[in-house]
């Protein structure tokens, strides 16, 4: 897939506005932020949003939807079904939000997508 000029200018208009950051192929940490667990998917998105607040995680749906560009989110990495990346598209990666709060009084816990069993 090949992602249209209008396509990368609303990317690079959210990265004006983002709390997290945007990877694109170009840079030099793509493959690592890319590459998920299972080895039998080698998906190249177009861009990858590591989102840092629930802002991001609204503004990346939104881009999906305005460009048509396919939209995979992450939490950990470990599907193996390969549903954390998408060829050309963009990957939403939840893995830096790892936000827990308990409510002991009313037994009730908030966790966010990026935090792991170990965490």
């Amino acid at each position: 897939m090949t992602t249209s000029a209008s396509a990368l200018f609303e990317v690079e208009r959210l990265r004006d506005v983002l709390d997290g950051s945007i990877v694109l192929p170009e840079d030099a940490d793509y493959d690592a932020v890319r590459t998920i667990v299972s080895g039998a998917f080698d998906d190249r998105p177009a861009v990858v949003v590591r989102a840092a607040s629930v802002d991001d995680v609204v503004r990346t749906v939104r881009l999906s939807r305005d460009t048509g560009l396919d939209l995979a989110v992450r939490s950990g990495g470990h599907s193996n079904a390969g549903h954390g990346s998408v060829e050309g598209g963009i990957v939403l990666d939840l893995r830096l939000l790892k936000d827990l709060h308990i409510d002991p009084a009313v037994r009730i816990a908030t966790a966010q997508a990026g935090l792991t069993a170990a965490e």
